[in-house]
């Protein structure tokens, strides 16, 4: 018997509801083709590198890093004029930035991350952890480091120093011990030390910056941009503490070599080598550090005009500090009328 006989032969009640289904089948039907339809010329349509994008986040948008202190959109692009891989230029007493180049590009911490250990230092301080009068003993363990050897002198093993002192020697040389001896006094051994410098990292939101070790070894040294350091130093040059190591070319002495029989002063070696005082007093430089990236070369040179401070940062550069001079010169002095 066919669907006619059927419709004949039923109750009417009953040929209605049947009738009203099969409309209703039908009209879903047509309604899943028409989706179906929507859907692929939709998938047509898309960039197949943001759908790549998104499988691999989870079925979730990839969100910008959140950046609040600095806003790079507006500088200056000063790529063909700086020979470093990055560099940043701004005003640190109203967060703007004047110019730039790849300051979002990751290179190696290495010994830039001297800077993140005195922060974390000056946060420990801050919460009672530590004082500036306590004395630390620099580890045995420190002599596992490449560097030991430039502050072996100065810090050597099973010497005691006050936690001021060494943060002193910490900003104004180089040398592993310093920063060593300071994270096992502060948290017990490097790893938990760094843990808590990785915290303050997300805590600052740096999207490019993260460490491996205390001492910037080069084989375990941690990545870090241009733009991430510059919000390092204007946490870091917001404590006074900080602030005034840096910006000093005091001579300290900090107690007797291994011999016993001198005296050890030591000196901001970057105003004994790198800033001379008619620069000091000519150009505004009130403070900076200059360091190594094997090879090459970094500078954070902190300037000082008008009421306000300004920071020129180069990265990867054979002449760091000599770029970093020049971005100031060029950019704030010669606009300004200086």
């Amino acid at each position: 018997m066919n669907l006619k006989g059927i419709i004949y032969c039923a109750p009417p009640k009953i040929t209605a509801r049947v009738i009203a289904a099969i409309l209703a089948l039908l009209l879903a039907l047509a309604a899943f083709k028409i989706s179906d339809s929507l859907i692929k010329a939709d998938t047509e349509n898309e960039d197949p590198d943001a759908v790549e994008s998104e499988e691999l986040n989870g079925g979730k948008e990839t969100e910008s890093p959140k950046r609040d202190v600095f806003n790079a959109e507006g500088a200056i692009s000063v790529g063909a004029v700086v020979n470093g891989s990055s560099a940043f230029l701004c005003n640190l007493t109203d967060s703007t930035v004047i110019a730039e180049k790849n300051c979002y590009e990751k290179v190696s911490a290495r010994d830039a991350t001297v800077f993140m250990v005195a922060l974390t230092v000056s946060k420990a301080i801050n919460e009672g952890r530590v004082n500036l009068t306590d004395e630390a003993v620099c580890p045995a363990s420190a002599a596992k480091f490449p560097n030991y050897k430039l502050s072996e002198e100065v810090l050597p093993i099973g010497k005691r120093m006050k936690i001021g002192d060494i943060l002193k020697c910490m900003l104004y040389q180089s040398g592993s011990s310093y920063a060593y001896t300071l994270a096992v006094h502060i948290s017990g051994s490097e790893e938990a030390f760094v843990s808590e410098m990785n915290a303050y990292c997300a805590n600052l939101k740096l999207s490019e910056t993260s460490f491996v070790s205390c001492t910037g070894d080069e084989a375990v040294s941690g990545t870090i941009s241009a733009y991430d350091l510059a919000v390092i130093l204007k946490a870091a040059l917001s404590e006074p503490i900080i602030r005034g190591i840096i910006c000093s070319d005091d001579m300290i002495t900090v107690g007797y070599g291994q011999s016993g029989s001198v005296n050890l002063v030591v000196k901001n070696d970057f105003f004994e080598s790198y800033c001379t005082e008619s620069q000091a007093k000519n150009d505004g430089i009130i403070g900076g550090k200059v360091g190594a990236f094997g090879y090459n070369r970094w500078s954070a040179i902190l300037f000082s005009r008008d009421g306000k401070d300004y920071l020129s940062l180069v990265l990867d550069s054979n002449d760091a500090f000599a770029d970093g001079l020049m971005l100031y010169t060029a950019y704030v002095l010669s606009v300004s009328g200086g």
